[in-house]
């Protein structure tokens, strides 16, 4: 599954688990193996390859921890911005890591040089809005950034803005590849 699909965070979950345990696993068994066919010994190439393994292990394991706490939001809500039919680039479940924080984005649209963000952490909307304005500015890109705390004035927005031109640019398709590269 891509990221910035739906779905997204709850499938890298689960994958993040299976790979983990076969992993784990994995490390345990060639280690074991290791020492039965060397009589006891560590040192030998098995427990140099278990070694080997426990990096991706690790890896996974930072990912899987950080993606824990954070959810899919419903599908009712994905479907109600699905049907508003707006020619703009839809990305969900987004999670961009900053310097300070992980920031989990349920829901956003990039269209005409606007970036729409809804935020169910009302906690974090100074951060992200600064955040992704800092980091559009420096990459050349001067899209205005809504956020939205309620769902309903996104939808409202979104209603209002169709009955005008709401449509993607190529600026807008470079803004979406620049939120992409920063996913967890």
């Amino acid at each position: 599954m891509k990221k910035g699909t739906y779905g997204y965070i709850n499938h890298a979950k689960k994958i993040s688990i299976i790979a983990s345990i076969l992993l784990f696993i994995s490390i345990i068994a060639i280690f074991i193996i290791g020492l039965k066919l060397n009589d006891n010994s560590k040192a030998n190439i098995f427990s140099i390859i278990s070694a080997l393994l426990s990096l991706p292990f690790a890896k996974i394991m930072v990912r899987a921890i950080i993606i824990f706490p954070f959810k899919t939001d419903n599908i009712e809500k994905y479907n109600r911005i699905k049907k508003l039919n707006i020619d703009g680039i839809l990305l969900s479940d987004l999670m961009i890591s900053s310097q300070e924080k992980v920031f989990h984005i349920p829901f956003l649209i990039i269209c005409n040089n606007n970036v729409l963000i809804y935020l169910n952490n009302h906690k974090s909307i100074d951060l992200v809005s600064d955040y992704v304005k800092t980091l559009l500015t420096k990459s050349g890109y001067n899209h205005k950034i809504h956020i939205y705390k309620d769902f309903e004035e996104l939808i409202n927005y979104c209603n209002n803005e169709t009955k005008k031109e709401f449509n993607i640019n190529d600026e807008d398709v470079e803004v979406e590849k620049i939120l992409l590269s920063l996913l967890v």
